[in-house]
């Protein structure tokens, strides 16, 4: 809920501590207002599409507007945490 009402916080314990990019970013406090303004508006209304198990977690597929948004979610001790997140726009099939 942290991100479709563009605050950051208390993201870190949901975040893998090997995440890079956007989600180290988010994990650490240090992302930009401009890309917070961003990830707002991409997770404004995100919608299930589907999961599925892959390699060492499950990838959960999400779309906002004409977005997709993939998250690779993984058990990190005794919780699981997003370890992985990329955005693709939406292809007309």
């Amino acid at each position: 809920m942290g991100l479709m009402e563009g605050k950051a916080d208390g993201l870190s314990e949901f975040i893998s501590k090997r995440a890079t990019g956007d989600l180290a970013e988010l994990r650490d406090g240090k992302v930009s207002e401009k890309k917070m303004a961003e990830l707002k508006s991409t997770f404004a209304k995100p919608q299930l599409i589907n999961t599925k198990r892959v390699t060492g977690g499950t990838q959960v597929n999400l779309r906002s507007g004409d977005q997709i948004i993939n998250l690779v979610i993984k058990k990190e001790g005794e919780a699981f945490v997003v370890s992985e997140m990329k955005f693709r726009k939406s292809t007309a099939r």
